[in-house]
């Protein structure tokens, strides 16, 4: 009888979509009556929630309240023999019954899984036995709940470690029968996670088994047999005459070998089961499909001819190129690198490229998707194993193996121990942003789950943690090398203590960062060790609570205490697809302008969450709902009202375009699978006709910078980074006085400086050949002096490896040009320092009409960071003398990475501007007699310390006064600083043979002092008499770094950063007021800062260049970054573009950029240099034209540097350019000016070096003025 009504009450329920009479009579008939009645709508229904709640967070509903008795156990015995099944078992929720309320199947490692009933008010009954889905006998993992044959109700599916894999279908009334004939393959593969969804559009519902491997060969063969020489044998030679090798016949199924450059070479590794992927008849029969029968292609969209084995943890179907089909991303433990598969819109997948994801987490465990940021595209998180607390932080050492960074290496997706958050671009690519966002350390986790728990609108982070074995312990694992055979060595992960962790919740605070708010939310508060997490609504109002399956601890049952108000929202699809799986949900208009929410089965670590989607109101009265259905027909429900549930049905929808036909975005959406660096050849027609710029690098006929890898840390282990790659700067210059400027590269050692002469408008290299630079070169300026042309360029000396080869360069050199081509030889301008040269600045800082030279020390060679001094050179008949009036203020300066010339203060002199590394930025103001001074305390940049990269000036607000924007490392790196907490370096001659070593430290709350975050595994080395003070790791994370260096605490010195952010400093006349750049740009380090009119709106925009990539070994490359434009919005606020919208995608390692107008069309083209990597250009095609200034200045200064210039309209000024030689990083400029137009000028305000004041008539439709100077 009860199987009967409850058919019957879902009869009931789908007649009462069109009668709203009988919503009384489904009440009645389908048990508990609801808090409130439904309300029949055209398409939908809804009803009220009855909304109680509290404050933000969960409540643990015990046993005695919720009658779940449930705990995951696993005895020791089957760790010993199989220690995979020690990684937990699953989750799923869903309405199995049909009675409206969400019930609960819990996985279990050994023994019964088990089913609960709800009951509604928080009771539950367990109904395993009489349901049918025990599943006893075997090792359960993974499951959820789909409609895997049409017919309405929820079926399980059900993976097991050693086997079987298995369907339950439901018969409608919550009683399964299990089956091992509907096409799954039942072998026990190390089934982990299940995922479907309708790849092809055709409302049948595909399945993916994520496998890991039954077994681990660890368990199974004592080590001294599994050394490299007993498992593999020589093979020969290949045809390049190099050694092959073959595993051992006994052992080609445990093992194989596998060729990973970027890992060191050829690496042992063991086998793991291929993921299996099926096809769905609809009816809920499925047939296994060969990985290599031509669904899936690879990067380049070769067929697949190889089944990956990969120990597989995750797999999620979502649409995450905005295409409408969902693409798969598939997560794997160890060194196998993570997938992700683009969907071509027919059920056809394509593997992303190295553009799509530039760097991967280690050991990918639990994956999944939710829009962190708002933008409405969907944004993945991956978790990995980076400890959370900072004394595992210090005593952990990670799984994987960590090599240096090859220089130009763009195409390697280098792996790391933490999380990773994937911020979607919206092209087919991602940025990774974890350490940016304050999630890329959670501990040893597994499960991850996006859910709104506060209902702010914003999508919060849930993370499951712990493990039965800290096997990471760095003490241990040391301890246990001189005593391996004292145990059985079955038993060695028994020597290790056990990892039991809080659980994790992240809240997000809206602006692309999260806090912990574990404890406040009730949602971490007891170590354990938590597997699998999956969502529901419960309780029925609305919100979502969440259920976690544990190990040896009961099953934690999390009731949601929001009291926001919220919009539930439940889809009915078509069959065969009833539960609308691949629907996108948005609200429009609630407690954000945007949220989104796919429809997905399973894709949760072994987990399964309920298919209702939770939405936060906030105040708003009304929002709109708006459905896109898998089959491209479309919903939209305007004056949604707060705490409502919302039931909306699929065959009520309107066709507004085919899913299929939705593919028309995904060529630029899959810009992401391009396996080189074409932006051209990846932009669809449309998007490259409304971006900004167009890439016309072909015109530079591949030129690449050419930088040798040089072993930075050889000499100075402890670097923070590397300082060999750090060029180069690039120039626009009209070399052979043509009136068009030329473009000019700078070079690594043994390379040459690069000359493209304009002809016409396009770019074409010269045949003559600057000479070979002796040693890489820095700064690269042009400066034109009466009727000579010469080019400075910067010597760097951080590569000699002696004395005498760091005399033998000159810290600047020259080259003369004769109508462009240059000398055969270079001359020294200034001679060889002690120093490493970075910047080079001209300007006449002194009056005399000839222009002066500044050179900027960067380091120096096996010194870093003791301050090295710079210098200012004077010009005089045609030799440059060094300034001793000024030397003292540049005396131990500091490390300089960036230099320009500017008039600050607007009194008509150029003032110099320093950025300096581990310090602040410096202004030196010249008193009008070229003596300059540090600019007073008052200007306010004194307390901004930083590791500076690079700095420019601009008028950013419009004011007629030149702000600044100064370039640092960002915040996205492991190093993180506040005036709070300032990044430390202490630093002295304390290494080996005498050198300066160096730690970076932060304040640690848990020690009550610095703490370091350098290694121990590393200090250890380079400073080798720490070990006397610090015997372990855990006495290094113990310790303050005082206490740690004692004995050599008289040897070291300090340097503090407070800031790493790019930054604003806006000119208020007599200060600086500091101003943070957009979260964009604090995504990667930052060096070239381009300001300019890019767009011809009359107001000064920015260029960042991005990246760097050679840091420290075992910290991630810094290459979150594209170049950045940033558009000035009219109030001096600068708003990122995106790739698509700007014409910018350079994925390398930027340095210089620098703008002209090269082919005279009025608008701004901008050159990057990227370090070992492709020189760009991008042609401006999107600009309105501005009006073109061309300064003609006296023969000492023919280009006019430091003239500044400012349209006049009418009572009204525009923003305020200067010319300058030597500006952003390492770069100059043109000196023909673009001043974008506001409006029509009436006349150019024009102040020339000295403070004199003239203005130009501008007439009408004029394209370009000519500026001369006053007659004295």
């Amino acid at each position: 009888m009860t199987a009967i009504r409850i058919v019957k009450c879902r009869a009931l329920v789908a007649r009462a979509w069109t009668a709203l009479g009988l919503v009384a009579l489904v009440s009645a008939a389908c048990g508990p009556r609801p808090t409130s009645a439904w309300h029949a709508e055209a398409g939908y229904r809804w009803r009220d929630l009855d909304v109680r709640g509290g404050r933000a967070g969960f409540t643990q509903m015990g046993s005695s309240t919720t009658g779940i008795a449930f705990e995951n156990t696993v005895s020791e015995s089957s760790l010993v023999a199989n220690r995979i099944l020690g990684q937990g078992a699953g989750v799923a929720l869903g309405d199995v019954d049909g009675d409206g309320r969400v019930d609960l199947f819990l996985a279990r490692t050994e023994g019964c899984s088990a089913l609960f009933r709800n009951l509604g008010g928080w009771r539950f009954e367990e109904v395993t036995v009489a349901a049918g889905v025990g599943a006893c006998g075997r090792h359960a993992t993974g499951t959820a709940f789909a409609d895997l044959d049409a017919d309405a109700d929820l079926d399980l599916v059900l993976l097991a470690t050693t086997g079987p894999n298995t369907i339950f279908l439901n018969d409608g009334a919550g009683k399964f029968a299990e089956h091992r004939d509907l096409g799954l393959d039942t072998t026990g593969r190390g089934g982990v996670t299940v995922a479907m969804a309708d790849v092809d559009g055709s409302g049948k519902l595909a399945l993916y088994v994520a496998n890991y491997n039954a077994y681990n060969i660890e368990d199974r063969v004592p080590p001294q047999q599994r050394a490299f020489s007993q498992l593999v044998r020589p093979a020969g030679k290949d045809q390049a005459g190099k050694d092959r090798y073959a595993v051992m016949d006994d052992f080609q199924r445990d093992y194989k070998l596998v060729d990973r450059p970027d890992l060191g070479g050829m690496r042992l590794s063991q086998r793991a089961a291929a993921d299996e992927f099926y096809v769905s008849d609809g009816k809920g029969h499925f047939t296994r499909e060969a990985m290599t029968a031509g669904r899936f292609r690879d990067a380049t969209g070769a067929r697949i001819t190889e089944t990956a084995e990969s120990f597989t943890l995750g797999a999620r179907f979502a649409d995450l190129n905005g295409d409408g089909a969902p693409d798969l991303y598939v997560g794997n433990d160890f060194e196998d690198r993570d997938q992700l598969w683009f969907n071509d819109g027919r059920g056809g997948f394509r593997l992303g490229g190295w553009t799509a994801q530039r760097q991967l987490s280690n050991s990918t465990m639990g994956i999944d998707v939710g829009d962190v940021n708002g933008d409405g595209l969907l944004d993945l998180f991956c978790v990995d194993m980076l400890a959370n607390d900072s004394h595992r932080l210090r005593t952990q050492i990670p799984t994987s193996t960590s090599f240096p960074k090859q220089p130009g290496d763009l195409t390697s997706q280098l792996q790391y121990q933490r999380n990773s958050l994937y911020i979607n671009r919206g092209d087919g690519t991602f940025a990774e942003a974890a350490q940016y966002a304050g999630v890329a350390a959670s501990g040893w986790s597994w499960g991850t789950m996006f859910l709104d728990v506060d209902l702010d609108g914003w999508q919060d982070i849930l993370v499951a943690n712990g493990h039965l074995w800290d096997i990471m312990d760095a003490d241990v694992q040391e301890g246990l090398q001189n005593r391996l055979n004292s145990f059985d060595w079955r038993r060695l992960r028994w020597q290790f203590p056990k990892l039991a962790l809080k659980n994790v919740a992240y809240r997000n605070r809206g602006d692309l960062t999260f806090e912990d708010a574990s404890v406040s939310w009730g949602f971490g508060l007891e170590d354990d060790v938590s597997h699998a997490l999956a969502a529901a609504d419960l309780d029925g109002d609305g919100d979502l609570d969440v259920v976690v399956n544990r190990l040896d601890a009961p099953a934690l049952i999390l009731r949601n205490n929001a009291k926001a108000a919220r919009v539930a929202v439940r889809l009915q699809g078509d069959a065969p697809n009833t539960q609308a799986v691949g629907a996108v949900i948005r609200l429009e208009g609630g407690a954000v302008p945007l949220q989104v929410r796919e429809v997905a089965v399973g894709g949760l670590y072994m987990s399964h969450s309920d298919y209702i989607a939770s939405f936060a109101m906030g105040t708003s009265d009304s929002a709109t709902l708006v459905v896109q259905w898998r089959d491209g027909r479309r919903t939209t429900i305007a004056g949604v009202r707060g705490n409502r549930m919302y039931e909306i049905r699929a065959s009520a929808s309107a066709v507004t375009a085919s899913a299929n036909a939705a593919s028309a975005n995904a060529a630029s959406a899959n810009a992401g699978l391009a396996n080189a660096e074409l932006p051209r050849s990846t932009q669809t027609e449309e998007s490259a006709n409304s971006a900004l710029f167009v890439d016309v690098s072909a015109d530079l006929r591949a030129h690449t910078h050419s930088e040798a890898a040089f072993d930075d840390w050889g000499r100075q282990f402890l670097l923070p980074d590397a300082l060999s790659p750090l060029g180069p700067g690039v120039a626009w210059f009209d070399t052979d006085r043509d009136g068009n400027e030329e473009l000019l590269v700078g070079a690594g050692k043994g390379g040459r400086i690069a000359q493209f002469q304009n002809v016409g408008g396009r770019m074409a290299p010269t045949a003559a050949l600057f000479p070979v630079a002796a040693a890489s070169l820095t700064g690269v300026i042009g400066v034109a002096e009466g009727t000579r042309t010469r080019l400075f360029a910067g010597v760097s000396t951080w590569q000699a490896l002696s004395d005498s080869e760091m005399v033998a360069q000159p810290a600047v050199i020259g080259m003369t040009l004769h109508r462009g081509i240059p000398a055969a030889a270079a001359d020294a301008l200034v001679g060889s320092h002690a120093s490493a040269t970075g910047p080079i600045a001209v300007a006449d800082y002194d009056g005399d009409g000839a222009l002066d030279l500044f050179v900027g020390s960067r380091a120096i060679p096996m010194g870093y960071p003791l301050p090295p001094s710079s210098g200012l050179f004077k010009s005089g008949n045609g030799r440059f003398v060094h300034d001793t009036v000024n030397a003292a203020e540049l005396n131990a300066v500091g490390m300089v990475s960036a230099a320009t010339f500017a008039d600050l203060n607007g009194d008509g002199h150029a003032d110099l501007l320093l950025a300096r590394e581990w310090d602040s930025i410096l202004l030196l103001l010249n008193d009008g007699r070229g003596r300059f001074t540090r600019a007073p305390a008052s200007w306010g940049l004194d307390p901004f310390t930083s590791r500076w990269n690079g700095v420019a000036t601009g008028d950013l607000d419009g004011d007629g006064r030149l702000d600044l924007v100064a370039t640092s490392w960002g915040r996205n790196t492991p190093m993180q600083a506040d005036s709070a907490r300032p990044l430390v370096l202490l630093h002295g001659p304390v290494g080996r043979r005498g050198e300066q070593e160096m730690i970076l430290a932060r304040h640690d709350a848990r020690i009550g002092g610095l703490a370091p975050l350098t290694t121990y595994a590393r200090a250890r080395v380079a400073i080798p008499d720490l070990v006397r003070t610090v015997g372990t790791f855990a006495a290094w994370a113990d310790s303050s770094v005082e206490k740690s260096f004692q004995t050599q605490r008289g040897k070291m010195s300090r340097m503090n950063v407070v800031t790493l952010d790019q930054t604003a400093f806006m000119n208020r006349g007599d200060r600086f007021e500091a101003v943070p750049l957009a979260s964009e740009a604090q995504l990667a380090p930052a060096f070239a800062a381009a300001i300019a009119d890019f767009d011809g709106d009359g107001t000064e925009d920015l260029f960042l260049g991005q990246n760097f990539s050679q840091t420290t070994i075992g910290w991630p490359r810094a290459d979150a970054g594209r170049g950045l434009l940033l558009q000035n919005d009219g109030t001096g606020k600068l708003v990122p573009l995106t790739g698509r919208r700007s014409g910018l995608v350079i994925y390398g390692d930027q340095r210089g950029a620098a703008y002209a107008d090269y082919d005279g069309d009025g608008r701004l083209d901008l050159a990057v240099s990227q370090n070992a990597g492709a020189t760009r250009l991008f042609h401006n095609r999107g600009a309105r034209p501005a009006l073109r200034v061309r300064v003609k200045g006296t023969a000492s200064n023919p280009d006019g540097v430091g003239v500044q210039l400012r349209l006049v309209y009418g009572e009204r000024m525009g923003p305020v350019r200067e010319v300058q030689a030597g500006s952003g990083y390492w770069s100059q400029n043109g000196a023909v000016q673009l001043l974008g137009k506001a409006a029509e000028p009436t006349a150019i305000w024009v102040r020339w070096p000295g403070g004199a004041v003239t203005r130009v008539a501008v007439p009408s439709g004029a394209r370009e003025v000519v500026v001369s100077p006053p007659p004295r």
